[in-house]
């Protein structure tokens, strides 16, 4: 294109001319590199966010072993309380108070001591729960209660308390009454409830045994 001889219109078109230049570059970086720009930045942002929730995948998958060894560990435990040692009170023909009143009695006869009465102090004690879910992602357990009364000294109900305690360290002694009496002194009306942890579903320890037992042979 000629430029015309006038200096100012000469002036007025390359104005003109850039003008246009600057407004179709403009033009290009909004609608065409702009957009490309962004897109790139999403992508590169998207694939950091996938190659961090590769690496802790990856590390997620090297902890595997170790989650299961732990796991291994803790059911062992629990079973060894439940099942071996028996400091989860289970029961006798669905039967608890029997049991409760089995480890009492025997406690109290290492020491000489008559007790008078052993009672659940609810009803609802007698059996597990029964909505108890097989679907529990845990142990679940709930405290089975009994009174205990009985006629002795404050010395034998100390060892007698120990003695519980120390058979059983999940055992709790929740409540004390001591009432003295005029006519024997040295002798004092006694009443204190035992509470233990009881499985809210029975079946549950076999279970456990069965995913232990599941996860050895596995390996």
């Amino acid at each position: 294109m000629k430029l015309p001889a006038d200096k100012n219109e000469r002036t007025k078109i390359l104005l003109l001319i850039g003008i246009g230049v600057a407004a179709i570059g403009y033009g290009v970086y909004m609608f065409g590199l702009s957009p490309l720009l962004a897109k790139r930045k999403a992508t590169q942002a998207r694939i950091a966010e996938l190659e961090d929730l590769l690496w802790k995948g990856r590390k997620d998958i090297d902890m595997v072993p170790q989650y299961l060894k732990q796991n291994g560990e803790v059911l062992d435990q629990i079973l060894q309380v439940s099942e071996v040692k028996r400091q989860i009170l289970r029961p006798n023909l669905g039967n608890y108070l029997l049991v409760a009143a089995d480890i009492i009695g025997h406690n109290a006869d290492v020491l000489d001591l008559n007790i008078d009465s052993i009672n659940e102090t609810s009803a609802m004690n007698r059996t597990g729960a029964p909505n108890a879910s097989a679907d529990t992602d845990g142990p679940r357990f709930k405290p089975y209660t009994v009174n205990v009364t009985l006629t002795c000294g404050l010395g034998d109900l100390v060892r007698l308390l120990a003695a519980l305690e120390t058979e059983n360290p999940y055992l709790c002694i929740t409540r004390l009454g001591v009432i003295g009496r005029s006519d024997s002194p040295e002798r004092h009306a006694i009443s204190f409830d035992v509470q233990w942890p009881i499985w809210e579903d029975n079946a549950h320890p076999m279970r456990l045994a069965a995913e232990r037992l599941s996860d050895k042979e596995k390996r």
